[in-house]
């Protein structure tokens, strides 16, 4: 089956996705894949990664979001439609960001799109699930078709791994320097591996 063909029998179908309907309480819920608009693109997951934030989410909520909300933001997986004015089509392997920014706020405008506070307002929740909808802002700026031999594992880890490339492009280490590295969760284990990389 192709992707077209796949992308008929899934979306508006029923699909699973994972719901924090509490501090410490997950439920698995049937919802129905929709179709995407104009500039969004549905994709069925294939990895979905466990953050930092996750973790505390789970243990406390969070101040930006009213629990129930779907759960899960670092994933990677095939484009099964896409909506209107897409470049991407179905079968296309993709990896994305959870978030973009908006490009018009003052931090946009000044080179510090980091701190725009749209881009966190607007993050992609629901990694967890069969089936995502990717909406425009992110896919206009942050989704990109995953090299063929990179695995959906590794692809998943798109957005911490560039939080720490942008971090050691903003330290430049020197090859003549010794770097400490604090912590031995998964930043520190990328920033390790992105030093070892750079010699």
């Amino acid at each position: 089956m192709n992707g077209a063909e796949a992308s008929a029998e899934i979306a508006g179908t029923h699909s699973r996705q994972a719901v924090l309907v509490e501090p410490g309480r997950l439920e698995l819920r049937d919802y129905v894949a929709p179709h995407p608009g104009p500039g969004e693109l549905l994709i069925q997951i294939r990895c979905a990664l466990s953050c930092g934030t996750d973790l505390k989410m789970f243990q406390r909520g969070h101040p930006l979001w009213k629990l129930p909300i779907a759960f899960g933001h670092e994933f990677s997986g095939v484009v099964m439609e896409a909506g209107e004015g897409v470049t991407f089509k179905a079968g296309d392997e993709i990896m994305a960001a959870p978030t973009a920014p908006c490009g018009i706020c003052f931090y946009c405008q000044h080179g510090q799109e980091n701190l725009c506070d749209d881009a966190v307002g607007r993050m992609v929740l629901g990694a967890y699930a069969d089936m995502l909808l990717l909406p425009a802002h992110v896919v206009a700026r942050n989704t990109f078709i995953k090299p063929a031999d990179l695995p959906f594992e590794e692809a998943a880890l798109l957005e911490p791994l560039s939080c720490v490339v942008h971090a050691q492009e903003m330290a430049r280490p020197e090859k003549t320097e010794t770097v400490a590295i604090i912590g031995g969760g998964a930043f520190s284990l990328l920033h390790m591996l992105v030093l070892k990389a750079a010699g």
